[in-house]
């Protein structure tokens, strides 16, 4: 007999090269209003933030940082690009680029000032000591004008 913990923990472990599923839009609308090209770049987007998601939780930051830098540029008109710039934030916190993480917050608040992960960022960045502060040189200021 397997315990459900031990199934799901060996679920989990789905080696990157297996193809993603497709994203699942929770509201009909959301689709509706899209167009098919760019239902596909939702998708596409929703696939990079995925494995960034995964590298994140495997504290392979940079691997991450690469994925989640495909989000905010390629794709900066999908709706995961506001989780990007939060997961952008922990992943430059955690690898001490404070100046980076600083900046994908002032970005997150400004694109999205009442956004749940606008919220989370800020929060990490205090418990770091840090205010957002955006460098308008930096890659995310430009890819999200």
């Amino acid at each position: 007999m397997v315990h459900l913990a031990t199934f799901v923990a060996v679920n989990l472990l789905v080696p990157v090269t297996q193809p993603l599923a497709p994203v699942q839009f929770t509201d009909r609308t959301e689709t509706a209003a899209l167009a098919p090209q760019d239902i596909a770049a939702d998708r596409q987007a929703g696939r990079h933030l995925d494995i960034g998601r995964s590298y994140f939780g495997e504290r392979e930051y940079l691997a991450a940082l690469n994925r989640l830098k495909v989000v905010v540029t390629q794709f900066h008109g999908s709706r995961h690009v506001e989780e990007a710039l939060w997961l952008l934030t922990e992943a430059y916190l955690a690898l001490g680029h404070d100046a980076d993480a600083q900046t994908a917050t002032a970005v997150l608040r400004r694109k999205f000032p009442n956004g749940r992960w606008s919220a989370e960022a800020h929060d990490s960045l205090r418990a770091a000591g840090l205010q957002p502060a955006e460098d308008a040189k930096s890659w995310i200021s430009r890819a999200l004008q």
